[in-house]
């Protein structure tokens, strides 16, 4: 038989599930539940797509992984040489570039110089660009007309060549960025007993199996005077001294040009660079930098600055150019 309600005791039932408990208990977990997964959700987010970091997360957060750029795992890439083409005669005597391999220290080289006629030869290698860039190697090599036991003189394929090596820095490579190259150039003076040249150029170009461009990227172009171009590099700031690099691509192909600065301005005051001197190296590309010690200046804000530039001719006439002013804000 069904249970009879009376309205009093409908309102007795409905007093006591207010009074209980239980539903508000279980209303509360369900919002804390939804909540504790929207903020794990959030917070992963935050950890995957941005550089926030979160304290309490801080203690069990792995060391992240190092993404190495190609430049990063790429070894020195040791180029072919052509044999056929790495030897040049000068004065009656040949040069050679005989190998290239690599070590910790750079590219080692092994260049040779045989002498043909006169009684001794000699070169002073004074520049050395590869790919276009200038490095600061340089080396001096002779070599004597080899004679027999009886005093004479050895035929031409009997002749003994004399070799040095040379390295190209791997911290040099490394400021430029360069792995591998396609081309090496030498400026040099050779002297025999009688006759003397000078800024001759033996060059040669090497072959590779990965395709090598060798360039400097993001530089700002500030002026070209004297066949000189003069960008804005890059501008490093380190504990002793702020370094402002600019990239001088000297296009001449006779003279090295001298470097002043005209003008210099450092947070909108006048910084002396009166001692300042550089070389831009003729046909041959070039970090310039200028270095603002911290003990002067603690922090560079601003930058204006203009160069000076002397060129001088082998019959010692001089050339001034000034440049273009260029400013900077950081």
């Amino acid at each position: 038989m069904a249970k009879k309600y009376r309205g009093k005791d409908i309102l007795e039932e409905l007093e006591t599930k207010e009074k209980s408990p239980i539903l508000p208990i279980v209303i509360f977990l369900c919002v804390v539940t939804v909540l504790s997964i929207f903020t794990t959700i959030g917070i992963k987010l935050l950890n995957d797509h941005t550089d926030i970091e979160i304290p309490w997360l801080e203690k069990d957060k792995k060391d992240p992984i190092k993404i190495q750029s190609s430049r990063d795992q790429m070894d020195l890439v040791v180029p072919t040489i052509n044999v056929n083409n790495a030897e040049k005669e000068d004065l009656d005597s040949f040069l050679r570039l005989v190998s290239i391999n690599k070590d910790k220290e750079g590219f080692r080289f092994v260049f040779s110089l045989k002498s043909g006629v006169e009684d001794y030869v000699t070169i002073e290698a004074k520049q050395i660009t590869i790919d276009g860039f200038y490095f600061t190697t340089t080396f001096a090599l002779s070599d004597r007309l080899d004679y027999d036991e009886l005093g004479r003189r050895l035929p031409p394929q009997d002749q003994k060549e004399s070799t040095c090596e040379f390295v190209i820095k791997k911290t040099e490579l490394d400021a430029i960025d360069m792995f591998g190259f396609n081309k090496i150039s030498i400026v040099y003076d050779i002297s025999t007993p009688t006759v003397q040249a000078k800024d001759k150029e033996y060059y040669l170009i090497v072959s590779n199996d990965l395709n090598i461009v060798n360039e400097r990227k993001g530089i700002i172009n500030i002026d070209t005077k004297n066949n000189i171009q003069i960008s804005y590099y890059k501008t490093l700031a380190a504990d002793d001294a702020t370094y402002i690099y600019f990239d001088f691509n000297n296009m001449n192909k006779q003279n090295d040009t001298k470097v002043y600065v005209k003008e210099l301005l450092i947070n909108n005051q006048v910084y002396d660079m009166s001692s300042f001197v550089d070389i831009s190296h003729r046909n041959s590309r070039e970090a310039i930098f200028l270095k603002i010690p911290t003990k002067d200046i603690a922090r560079v804000n601003t930058m204006k600055v203009r160069f000076f530039l002397v060129d001088e001719n082998k019959n010692g006439e001089k050339s001034f150019y000034i440049t273009d002013e260029y400013q900077r804000a950081y």
